[in-house]
């Protein structure tokens, strides 16, 4: 007799084709802890094979093209920019030595400009990483070997300052060793209630530079071996009487030790060095412009502002996340930090700081946040604050 008690279940499954092609329109997220994070609008064109030979193994090529709206120098008006460029070709190893650790061999080409690169530059890279999650706990690491090729897109802008010569690098190679270990406690990445994240980011790296002066590339070769690292923690908690409201805050502290006699800033590899500012790390002033600017003027007129950068970098951040109605969040927010170029700099420690509000509305990937802050101290000629637009929360 049939045993009604009993349900026969029966699985059907259907694997996906292992070729693919795509195209989509979506919102991207320059995670960059040097130059700080940007937001992009980014258009992707892709397509791979999933599955070859039935491996698990899979390919993929992808074109990149990405846009930005704001303003990318301090005063200046906002604009639509295209500051980014990709092309990349990814194969993925899902299984290194039987273990569960996909390693991921990439190459890649982009062309980049303000405000993703603080200066128009082509990087051609080749990587090798392991990435491995630990299943008995929080935490994950990544590491890796990588190539990279930087080149300065050539201008003839001259320094407003006199007794600026060296004004960024003609061309960076670069060889890197990284190792970047993370424990991640989050209730939710996008939409963090509780928990906290700690991360080390390792580099220990050869750079060969060909500095350009006075827009002209030069014959002087620089090389140098430098090691940087950046520590940063995040925590996220609730009020007792008050569960849904949310303080956020987050610690941030990288260097650059060079080994051997330290060289001059502009001589130091553009890519490798700490920017700050922006709608990710420092509100009310403009992406990346926090520290020593050098203004130059074109062939054609347009006055230009880059950022130098540093070497030594801190950055502290307070935000309290408050639930208004629907889906959308108000914000009231307290960002501080600042960059030197030398350690001898650190002697004269001064911070640039600046509080301010904001609305995020929640989206499934990710809170899309509009915010304003003011700076605490503006100098003679600066704006009072700035107006910013992010995917994500800050952190």
């Amino acid at each position: 007799a049939k045993d009604e008690s009993r349900v026969e279940l029966v699985w059907t499954v259907v694997e996906k084709k292992p070729l693919w092609l795509g195209l989509r329109f979506g919102v991207g997220y320059e995670d960059r802890a040097t130059t700080g994070n940007v937001t992009t609008y980014d258009f992707t064109a892709e397509a791979g094979h999933r599955n070859l030979a039935g491996t698990a193994r899979s390919v993929s090529a992808r074109i990149v093209p990405s846009f930005f709206y704001g303003r990318t120098i301090e005063n200046g008006r906002r604009r639509l920019l295209n500051p980014k460029n990709e092309y990349s070709f990814t194969y993925v190893e899902p299984w290194v030595l039987n273990t569960r650790t996909p390693g991921t061999i990439r190459v890649a080409y982009s062309q980049e400009q303000e405000p993703v690169a603080i200066i128009p530059i082509t990087i051609f890279s080749v990587s090798g990483d392991l990435s491995h999650v630990y299943s008995n706990s929080y935490w994950s690491y990544t590491g890796g070997i990588s190539y990279q090729s930087v080149d300065i897109n050539r201008n003839a802008a001259i320094p407003l300052n006199s007794n600026i010569r060296l004004i960024y690098q003609g061309n960076d190679d670069i060889l890197a060793l990284s190792f970047n270990p993370k424990k991640d406690k989050r209730d939710n990445v996008i939409l963090t209630q509780r928990g906290y994240v700690s991360e080390v980011r390792t580099k220990l790296a050869y750079a060969k530079s060909r500095p350009t002066v006075n827009g002209m590339i030069g014959e002087r070769v620089v090389s140098t071996y430098f090691f940087k690292t950046i520590l940063q923690w995040s925590r996220y908690q609730g009020f007792r009487y008050k569960p849904s409201w949310v303080l956020a805050t987050r610690v941030r502290a990288g260097a650059i030790f060079e080994l051997g006699r330290p060289g001059a800033i502009r001589e130091f590899p553009t890519t490798e060095r700490f920017y700050l500012g922006g709608a990710s790390t420092v509100r009310g002033y403009a992406e990346q412009m926090i520290g020593e600017v050098d203004e130059l003027v074109t062939e054609d007129g347009e006055r230009i502002a880059l950022p130098v950068g540093g070497k030594y970098q801190l950055l502290m951040n307070a935000e309290l996340r408050l639930p208004l109605f629907w889906l959308f969040y108000g914000e009231i927010f307290t960002d501080i930090g600042n960059i030197w170029q030398q350690r001898k700099d650190l002697a004269n420690f001064s911070l640039k700081a600046g509080s301010g509000a904001g609305i995020a509305f929640i989206t499934p990937f990710g809170p899309i946040r509009f915010d304003y802050g003011l700076k605490w101290f503006p100098a003679a000629g600066e704006s009072a604050g700035d107006f910013h637009i992010g995917i994500s929360f800050a952190f």
